[in-house]
């Protein structure tokens, strides 16, 4: 059984996803690139996870094909997190599979708890100042 303050995790991280939707759209296509432009300029310590991009600045995310369909392929695992967070059991389960996954190691992309981690601190800096950096 769920507690009710997972319950309402489980309700917050869906309706946080609202603004940040997944699809074929330029504006949705978007929103994964934003993500990595964010991340790369306010946690560049981070950019040594993704192999040829190490000095990339959020121009060249941008402009990249290759963070277009990571951003993508991010934002689909998080939505696929906050739709499954009431349910732990296939919460825990998918998170497990993702950070096991050798995939990790040939597209240059981290795990799930990597992200989980960036998120955490976005979190935490959208609570300090009210906004979204």
């Amino acid at each position: 059984s769920i507690s009710p303050m997972s319950l309402d995790v489980a309700r917050l991280c869906k309706s946080s996803m609202e603004s940040a939707r997944v699809g074929t759209e330029e504006d949705k296509l978007q929103n994964g690139r934003d993500f990595y432009k964010f991340m790369f300029t306010n946690f560049p310590d981070l950019r040594v996870y993704f192999k040829g991009a190490e000095k990339f600045t959020a121009d060249d995310v941008q402009k990249s094909e290759r963070f277009e369909k990571q951003g993508q392929r991010l934002l689909l695992a998080v939505h696929i997190l906050a739709e499954t967070y009431a349910n732990q059991e296939v919460f825990k389960a998918y998170v497990r599979e993702d950070n096991e996954s050798p995939s990790h190691l040939q597209d240059g992309s981290f795990p799930l708890a990597g992200l989980l981690h960036c998120l955490h601190n976005v979190s935490r800096d959208e609570d300090q100042t009210g906004r979204r950096h």
